[in-house]
C-alpha cells in the first residue's frame, strides 16, 4: 500500500555480502557412461544458492505462471501485514489459507529488525498452509534510492538459504512500490536492471515481481519497460505488479491496462487493490477488475488481511480470523474462494491448466 509519506527514515545500514560459492556437480551423459564432475568455485562477491539443469520453483513461460509440475498457477490471495501486528503469521497466514488463497504476499521491513527466523516463520506458515509465499520489501516505497537497499539485503547469505530452502514455492517481491512519480522510465528500467543482474548473480531463480513506480499505480512502467526487463533477465522469470490505487478510476483504465498487457505477453499480477482509495475518499469499482482479471488469467492480492488496527478501513477481517468478516472482506473472501486454485485435486475453483 503506498500512502505518500516517508516510509522509512533510517540511513541504510552496511550489508556483508561475500560469501564462499558452494561447490557445484555437474553430471554429463555420453552414450553408455556418466561422468561426475566436481568443481569448487572461488570465493565471490555474493553467497550463491545451488544451481542445476531443474528449474527449482515457480516459473513464467509467456505471460502465465506455473509451478514446478508445469500446472498454471494464477496467483490470488491477499497481503498480510504480519512484521509488527502477528509475528510470524501465525494468525493471519492459517486463517487466510482456509479461504482457499494460493499466494499471500508478505509485509516485510529491514528496520526496526525482528530477526530473519521472524521472516522465515511467515515464509513456512505460508508453505505449509499450502500457498505460494510472496515476500516484499517496505523500504523503498515512494523511494527510488532504496530500491539498492532492497536488493543488498535479498543477496545476504543468510536470506540467499532461506530462499534456497523455500524456491519450489516463492516469489520474491524486490521492493513494495519503489519511487514516486518523478522516476523516469530510464532509470525504472536501468534500476530494474541492476537489480535483476544482481540477484540472479546471487542465484536466485526464483520468479522476481516488480511493483510499478509512482506508488505501484503507474502501469505505463510496467508496459514500457516490461519486454526490455524479460529479455534481461537470464532466468525469463519475472512478474509485474500494478496497485492501482488511484481514486475513480474508470474502468477503461482496468481493460485498457489488462488488455495491453495481454497484448503484449506481459505476465502481470494486481499486487494490491481496495474497496476504497487509500484515504478511504473513494470508491473503487473493485469487483469489475477482479472479475476482468480472472477472465484474462491476471490474479490479484487484496489489500489487507487485517492492517495496523481495527479502525483501518481496508480490512478484511476485524480480528485476523476466518469468518469474522467487515463488509468489503466478507465480498472479496466470496471471490478468493470462487476463484483461487491450489493445484490438481484441489476441491475449489478451477481445474489448473498444464504448461504448453
Amino acid at each position: 500500500m503506498m500512502r505518500p509519506v516517508s516510509i522509512d527514515g533510517a540511513p541504510a545500514p552496511n550489508v556483508a555480502l561475500g560469501k564462499r560459492i558452494g561447490a557445484a556437480i555437474v553430471w554429463v551423459c555420453s552414450v553408455a557412461v556418466w561422468v561426475v564432475v566436481s568443481s569448487c568455485a572461488t570465493p565471490g562477491p555474493v553467497a550463491r544458492l545451488r544451481t542445476d539443469s531443474h528449474p527449482p520453483g515457480l516459473r513464467v513461460s509467456g505471460r502465465h505462471l506455473y509451478d514446478a509440475d508445469g500446472n498454471r498457477v494464477v496467483p490470488i490471495g491477499a497481503n498480510v501485514m504480519t512484521k509488527y501486528w502477528d509475528p510470524g503469521g501465525w494468525r493471519s497466514i492459517s486463517a487466510l489459507a482456509q479461504t482457499g488463497a494460493n499466494t499471500v504476499r508478505i509485509f516485510w521491513k529491514i528496520e526496526p529488525s525482528t530477526g530473519l527466523d521472524a521472516f522465515e516463520r511467515n515464509i513456512r506458515n505460508a508453505v505449509e498452509h499450502g500457498m505460494f509465499a510472496m515476500p516484499s520489501l517496505w523500504e523503498a516505497t515512494g523511494q527510488w534510492s532504496q530500491l539498492e537497499r532492497c536488493v543488498d539485503w535479498w543477496v545476504q547469505p543468510e536470506v540467499l538459504e532461506i530462499i534456497s530452502r523455500y524456491e519450489r514455492h516463492l516469489l520474491l517481491n524486490i521492493a513494495n512500490e519503489a519511487g514516486d512519480a518523478s522516476v523516469s522510465m530510464r532509470q525504472f528500467e536501468s534500476g530494474y536492471r541492476r537489480a535483476i543482474t544482481r540477484l540472479r548473480e546471487a542465484g536466485i531463480r526464483v520468479p522476481l515481481v516488480i511493483d510499478a513506480a509512482n506508488w505501484g499505480r503507474d502501469e505505463s512502467y510496467i508496459l514500457q519497460t516490461a519486454t526490455a526487463l524479460i529479455a534481461h533477465d537470464p532466468e525469463r522469470n519475472l512478474l509485474f505488479s500494478w496497485h492501482p490505487w488511484d481514486d475513480r478510476m474508470p474502468r477503461s483504465r482496468y481493460t485498457e491496462t489488462i488488455d495491453a498487457a495481454v497484448a503484449q505477453e506481459i505476465p502481470l499480477i494486481i499486487g494490491e487493490f481496495s474497496h476504497t482509495g487509500v484515504f478511504y475518499n473513494s470508491t473503487h469499482d473493485w469487483r469489475f477488475l477482479v472479475e476482468y482479471a480472472t477472465e484474462h488469467d491476471i490474479g490479484w492480492l487484496a489489500w489487507v488481511w487485517r492492517g495496523a488496527d481495527v479502525s483501518d478501513g481496508h480490512n478484511i477481517t476485524t480480528n485476523y480470523l476466518y469468518g469474522n468478516w467487515t463488509p468489503w472482506g466478507a465480498q472479496v473472501v466470496e471471490l478468493i474462494e470462487r476463484y483461487a486454485v491450489r493445484g490438481p485435486g484441489t476441491s475449489q475453483g478451477r481445474t489448473p491448466e498444464s504448461r504448453p
